[in-house]
């Protein structure tokens, strides 16, 4: 298969819907406006796209409304920041002494799961200390996690943060705890961007 042109190029062929969009409103990491976002997946036939900005669903609004207007579907997601902070081991041994703070992507995939998309990404910013970057515990993740899709991070989750610092066991409680709050609603992500962290 030869390289696509544009990084956002998809075919019916390939089967491929890219989740994990970040636009201008992920700070410091998108620049793509949403305008831009919704002509490109027009003009490579994109039949849906995935938006999911870092900590925030400033877009959301825009980027329905924009997709739509140009047959799209749209997607919402948003990438959060979790304190994997109650992470221990069957004798009760913690795995680490201080959280385990790392992005899990989150899919809006019904009108309850957007709603505890909405509630969550507000929370984030509303009860964390101001000195830190928003985030969550997880015990309130798991109390709003219907209706949502979680994806486990790439290199930014907190399982490959495990598997880098060669901690097997607790990447395995890490899948645990996901699939425990998920079900079949949580999958791996495989990411290959030559990247030394990527396990």
């Amino acid at each position: 298969m030869t390289k696509p042109d544009n990084p956002l190029m998809a075919s019916s062929a390939v089967g491929f819907i890219h989740l994990r969009i970040h636009s201008a409103f992920s700070l410091l990491e998108g620049a793509m406006h949403i305008a831009t976002l919704a002509k490109l997946a027009k003009q490579y036939e994109m039949p849906a796209l995935g938006l999911s900005d870092t900590g925030n669903l400033f877009g959301a609004l825009e980027f329905s409304q924009t997709m739509a207007a140009h047959g799209v579907q749209p997607i919402m997601g948003c990438s959060l920041r979790i304190a994997f902070d109650s992470l221990s081991d069957q004798q009760g041994n913690r795995y680490q002494d201080t959280p385990r703070i790392a992005i899990l992507p989150l899919i809006a995939k019904d009108e309850q799961g957007f709603m505890n998309l909405m509630h969550l990404s507000s929370c984030a910013y509303l009860d964390t200390d101001a000195a830190l970057e928003p985030q969550l515990p997880l015990s309130l993740l798991k109390q709003h996690s219907d209706g949502l899709i979680a994806l486990s991070g790439g290199p930014s989750g907190a399982i490959n943060q495990a598997l880098v610092e060669r901690m097997p066991n607790e990447a395995d409680r890490i899948v645990d705890c996901l699939l425990d709050i998920f079900g079949d609603r949580f999958y791996i992500e495989l990411q290959r961007h030559s990247m030394t962290e990527e396990l």
